[in-house]
């Protein structure tokens, strides 16, 4: 995350916006409907979505101010957390986000339970999360993204995948991705413990050779699912069961 400051977010809204925008694709060619957008924060991506598709949106945020939502806006502003608006809730939507959400619960296995009851037939789920087995995170001690206080659970591309099938997701989409900012922060962490003296002509003569690398090598990274940020989407599976009926046809002459 680059932060709960609300200007601080202001500042890196190009970074959001551009991270946000896998997402708004997506909903561009689906047919219209409703999204629940869990944990909005400042509302940013409720905002973009409400600008940029037909979708109906409802932003569920307890705690911080929505303040990227327009004042007389049709995004319809829920102060509750995810727990108590599925106990009251009987709407049924069309997709449902996570984005730098979901590490954030105790028991992601519950709140993908409480999603699958909550999307329509074949409905979505939108997930953004870091991915503790990107490049950056195995090179550079103070990864951005550890954040113990905050993040109950990492999750790699594998890992994800596979608690989503586990919930009768079928994952349709999917990528891994860094932007300059995120890499340039994680690798700025790696100097925090030289002098202050020595600290600028060493991080002069390493980072700029190293983001060259990294440039180059970026679209196999994020190929290969080592990119910093998991984007994902994934399909709900309907449940079918079947009844069998057997008939015992002895002595019925059949």
């Amino acid at each position: 995350m680059l932060g709960y400051n609300y200007q601080e977010y202001l500042k890196n809204s190009k970074v959001y916006s551009q991270r946000y925008s896998f997402f708004v694709d997506k909903l561009i060619n689906l047919i219209p409907g409703d999204l629940l957008d869990v944990g909005a924060g400042y509302g940013f991506f409720s905002q973009k979505v409400l600008k940029e598709s037909k979708f109906h949106v409802t932003s569920l945020e307890p705690y911080l101010g929505v303040e990227c939502i327009d004042k007389g806006s049709r995004v319809k502003v829920v102060r509750q957390n995810f727990r108590h608006f599925v106990s009251e809730n009987t709407k049924v939507f069309d997709v449902v986000a996570f984005l730098d959400v979901l590490e954030h619960f105790p028991n992601p296995s519950w709140v993908l339970d409480k999603a699958y009851s909550v999307t329509n037939d074949k409905g979505y789920v939108f997930i953004q999360l870091p991915n503790y087995k990107s490049l950056m995170s195995r090179l550079c001690k103070e990864w951005a993204w550890w954040m113990p206080k905050d993040h109950y659970y990492h999750f790699s591309v594998k890992s994800i995948r596979k608690l989503l099938e586990a919930h009768n997701y079928k994952v349709v989409s999917l990528h891994t991705t860094e932007t300059f900012d995120e890499f340039k922060k994680n690798l700025d962490g790696n100097f925090e413990s030289i002098s202050t003296l020595l600290r600028k002509p060493i991080k002069a003569f390493t980072i700029g050779p190293f983001f060259l690398v990294y440039t180059l090598l970026q679209p196999v990274i994020h190929r290969f699912g080592m990119g910093g940020l998991i984007q994902l989407i994934a399909q709900k599976k309907m449940i079918l069961s079947f009844v069998m009926i057997t008939k015992k046809c002895g002595g019925c002459g059949g």
